[in-house]
């Protein structure tokens, strides 16, 4: 495997110390390029002791100028654009940096650069000091390391980032990557509970309540789980889940699907948002319909068909104003002639012109997910969310409490 070096370049006590200490580890590591990063007085006084050492013969070799040595940041950036190139030809995996040498901005400006792209391997000079704190010639050590423990814990904290922001797919390939990495047992362990955690509410979200409840329950009794916040949520939401996979019709589900809806929204997806708001109201109906049982049944598993009304079980008044297969309007208005509070509430506020209720509609058919050619805004969002939420909780008693409990959790971090 060829490889590229990246060295920085000081003075030291009489410069050739330094070019010593430097060739030994380019002797080391074996390179087939190096890229010296130099100042205007390491470039003229060191780089000539460097030069005619036997050890960079055959060697293909270039220096880079810093423009400060004593500016942490632009060295960083000038040793980032460096490596970036090298990478292109290299690879991360063989590329080494050697700081050994240079000003302390010089020396922490190439390690920030080369973590913050990922390099495979940090090499340094150590071996016993003089009086002066200098290492004595001849006696130097070569050190190597690799940085993939800080690489992992930064990949892990990226995953809790996703995590909190609903990216749960996301979270997971971090986590793999991140394992990878680094093989230390503890971290390993950190990494697959997280990872349980987010396929967990990555099945949720998508409405996979059967698999989410396995994923729930199969977690381990983990310590982590305080630590992060979050297990007074996971143990909430066991429960809650489980409702709804027993229950096709329960004001769980309710509270689930406004809370989807409302992570849609979070995410910039208004359009979503709204569909979702829509399938929410006409769920609220069917939900009070179901409970009456004046749907037809399936025959399959014995489920209420919300497709089609069972019209021989509604009032004998009212079989001739509907048909087996009714939408949400109809639904509601059904629901007002059986003189249920909910269906009563909810009818006389779509029956309204200037309802806000009603604007879910016209808003939905109008987006580009159902009918029209016009993308909700998030304003328009917004403001149906609290529409929505204010009737839920004025409809159902402890509505609040519910959606508080059912909201997906965020890691404390």
């Amino acid at each position: 495997m060829t490889k590229a070096m990246i060295i920085t370049v000081g003075t030291g006590k009489d410069r050739k110390d330094i070019a010593s200490a430097i060739c030994k580890s380019i002797d080391s590591h074996n390179p087939d390029e190096i890229i010296f990063i130099c100042s205007e007085k390491s470039k003229t006084e060191t780089m000539p002791h460097i030069q005619c050492d036997e050890r960079l013969r055959n060697k293909k070799f270039s220096c880079e100028l810093t423009s400060d040595k004593d500016d942490l940041e632009k060295i960083k950036m000038e040793s980032s654009e460096i490596i970036k190139k090298m990478v292109k030809v290299y690879g991360k995996g063989g590329i080494i940096v050697d700081y050994t040498s240079g000003t302390k901005a010089m020396s922490a400006g190439l390690i920030l650069a080369a973590i913050e792209n990922e390099i495979a391997c940090i090499s340094y000079i150590s071996g016993k000091r003089n009086s002066e704190g200098r290492v004595i010639s001849g006696g130097e050590r070569i050190i190597s390391f690799s940085p993939n423990e800080i690489y992992a814990n930064k990949l892990f904290f990226e995953a809790i980032n996703s995590f909190n922001r609903y990216q749960y797919n996301l979270s997971i390939d971090l986590l793999k990557r991140a394992v990878e990495l680094f093989q230390d047992q503890k971290f390993i362990e950190k990494t697959n509970i997280l990872s349980r955690i987010s396929n967990a509410y990555f099945l949720w979200d998508r409405f996979l309540l059967e698999k989410t409840l396995d994923v729930l329950k199969g977690l381990p009794d983990s310590s982590l789980c305080s630590e992060w916040g979050i297990k007074n949520k996971i143990r909430r939401h066991k429960e809650i889940v489980y409702k709804e996979v027993e229950n096709k019709f329960c004001e769980e589900r309710i509270a689930d699907l406004f809370l989807n809806a409302k992570r849609r929204h979070e995410e910039g997806k208004y359009d979503d948002a709204v569909a979702r708001l829509y399938r929410l109201l006409e769920y609220v109906a069917q939900f009070r319909i179901a409970s009456k049982g004046f749907y037809q049944v399936k025959e399959e598993n014995k489920e209420p068909d919300t497709s089609k009304l069972a019209l021989n079980k509604i009032p004998g008044n009212l079989r001739g104003k509907y048909t087996e297969t009714i939408g949400l309007e109809k639904s509601y208005e059904l629901l007002n002639d059986l003189k249920d509070p909910i269906g009563i509430k909810i009818f006389s506020e779509l029956r309204r012109k200037d309802s806000a209720l009603k604007s879910i509609l016209v808003i939905r058919n109008n987006s580009i997910l159902a009918h029209g050619f016009s993308p909700v805004k998030e304003e328009r969002s917004e403001k149906l969310f609290d529409i929505i939420k204010q009737n839920l909780v004025e409809i159902f008693s402890g509505f609040d409490s519910l959606l508080k409990d059912a909201d997906f959790p965020h890691i404390k971090i």
